[in-house]
């Protein structure tokens, strides 16, 4: 008779717990982001997510740098609860963040359409690392191709110059293929809550036995 009258809140502690989980996750993982990739966008940041899912359904979410939790509903008594991580998602106002895998993961970015990865130089880029410009392409003033090394490979290396008072600028630095180092921003934090989840959810049982002797 206890298991079953407990059985209804034992659901809603548990899902109160893998929301913190999620909450407790989802802020290493900005805090990883901020402190290890080279000046982060804000975009990757806020579509890092923590999230507790039951057969399909969200039933709790945390999203973006503000680190904002929602409950959607009860969660159904006696269906497992999974608490995710994710990052890369649509947030508002732009577009997936592509990159968001290779930064935790590391590894190889070559050209897809075209013959160079063209990296911006620091000249075109805003106080707070930005490129001012979608591509070369957007360049208001002519730019030169200069060859360093041939080849193919990482060996690889040319420049995209401006003519500016009689002196050649770099604007652009381009490469054949980039190799990303692994940040583990989010696996980090995945790991790091996933080895505190026995701890939170230890005396969640003993919570919901207890309410239900009081009553």
């Amino acid at each position: 008779r206890r298991c079953s009258e407990a059985g209804p809140r034992l659901a809603r502690v548990l899902q109160r717990k893998a929301a913190a989980l999620a909450l407790r996750m989802q802020s290493r993982a900005v805090d990883n982001a901020t402190t290890r990739l080279n000046k982060p966008t804000g975009n990757l940041r806020r579509s890092i997510a923590g999230r507790v899912i039951q057969t399909g359904r969200t039933v709790a979410a945390v999203e973006g740098v503000s680190s904002q939790l929602s409950l959607f509903g009860r969660t159904v008594q006696g269906s497992p609860l999974s608490v995710v991580l994710s990052a890369g998602g649509r947030v508002q106002g732009a577009a997936n963040v592509i990159y968001a895998r290779i930064q935790d993961e590391g590894g190889t970015v070559r050209p897809v359409n075209r013959q160079w990865l063209a990296i911006p130089d620091k000249s075109t880029k805003t106080p707070a690392g930005r490129p001012r410009f979608a591509s070369p392409r957007d360049y208001p003033r002519p730019l030169w191709f200069h060859l360093i090394q041939g080849g193919g490979g990482r060996s690889a290396k040319a420049v995209l110059l401006e003519r500016v008072g009689g002196k050649n600028v770099g604007r652009w630095w381009l490469r054949k293929e980039v190799e990303i180092p692994p940040s583990h921003f989010a696996r980090d934090a995945f790991r790091a809550t996933q080895a505190e989840t026995p701890r939170r959810l230890s005396d969640a049982i003993e919570v919901a036995f207890d309410v239900g002797n009081t009553q």
